[in-house]
């Protein structure tokens, strides 16, 4: 099923952005997993591309991702209040997989073990919407 994905970034995406968009996707599971204090990390950039990782040579690629609905973008704000839009910055934000099956999968997981993350990606995000 994987390949399948991988076959239609690489007939979609422009050719030259085929290999970010997937490295973007597959770097998705291991971002996740990491923690910051207790806060929601954001996506590290240069954790993508080794050499000068950074957000605007990556936007393209995610953009690609969320407009194909393989990725949710979610803006990490620096206050909780009204407009939340002015309290967010295009580059500060966490990206998650579309569904729990491919995170599994990305992850190398076997089946049994895809309602603990489940379960554990629900207490990730809830006390931040709360």
């Amino acid at each position: 099923m994987l390949s399948a994905y991988f076959a239609d970034i690489s007939k979609h995406s422009v050719k030259q952005n085929a290999m970010q968009v997937e490295r973007l996707w597959r770097s998705i599971p291991a971002q996740l997993a990491k923690t910051q204090d207790g806060s929601a990390p954001k996506f590290r950039f240069k954790e993508v591309i080794s050499q000068g990782g950074r957000f605007s040579k990556l936007i393209g690629g995610i953009d690609w991702l969320n407009t194909a609905g393989l990725i949710l973008r979610t803006y990490i704000i620096n206050r909780g209040e009204l407009p939340f839009s002015a309290y967010q910055s295009e580059n500060n934000f966490k990206l998650y997989l579309f569904d729990i099956g491919i995170l599994g999968a990305l992850s190398h997981l076997p089946p049994s073990l895809f309602g603990i993350i489940l379960m554990a990606l629900i207490k990730d995000i809830l006390p931040k919407i709360m």
